[in-house]
């Protein structure tokens, strides 16, 4: 039973940025500055999740979900430490630069943040 959680929770986590950036497509585009705020909200709760799971879990990490049984094709996600580092990192440059894209960035901010959060779960993706 304990290893459907630890399916569920790196689903979740792998996920949530697809969740994220359908929030932020629901708000209105002229409420700029909220959106940057509320993108930057999701993405700590991203990254607190993600720490939450490493403290969970015992590291390194490997879980096989059976995705096509007919072609026989898996989906494997294996987290050791030098993944964690690097989605650390990750997320700290992430977050830094949504901080500092507030001010410059003026048109397009929801296309801007979507194109974000679908590089974040790209970037953290082959990470895991």
């Amino acid at each position: 039973m304990a290893g459907g959680f630890k399916i569920m929770d790196i689903l979740l986590f792998f996920f949530f940025p697809f969740l994220s950036l359908f929030l932020i497509f629901l708000i209105p585009s002229r409420f700029k500055n909220f959106i940057f705020l509320f993108s930057i909200f999701l993405i700590l709760i991203h990254f607190s999740y993600f720490l939450y799971f490493i403290f969970k879990n015992e590291i390194p990490f490997f879980q096989k979900i059976r995705w096509i049984k007919f072609f026989n094709i898996n989906l494997s996600f294996y987290i050791d430490n030098l993944s964690i580092s690097l989605i650390i990192l990750n997320f700290i440059i992430f977050i830094t630069g949504l901080l500092f894209s507030i001010k410059e960035i003026e048109e397009r901010v929801k296309e801007f943040l979507i194109w974000c959060f679908l590089l974040l779960a790209g970037i953290n993706g082959v990470f895991i």
